[in-house]
């Protein structure tokens, strides 16, 4: 995947643009809180955690 397009500088100088690209953040802001996970227990110990990876790759395979 190409990685130069997150090292570009933005200018919007269109005031239309500019209103549709704050509409967008906003969006996404208000999107963050319903994808946040509460109350997730992670792996403690090298053991654990390298089962909790295996059994992670071996479900996306």
């Amino acid at each position: 995947m190409a990685t130069s397009s997150i090292f570009t500088n933005v200018r919007i100088e269109d005031s239309s643009k500019a209103e549709v690209f704050i509409n967008a953040l906003e969006k996404a802001a208000s999107n963050v809180s319903n994808t946040v996970k509460h109350n997730i227990k992670l792996p403690v110990g090298t053991r654990k955690i390298y089962d909790s990876f295996i059994k992670s790759a071996k479900n996306n395979e």
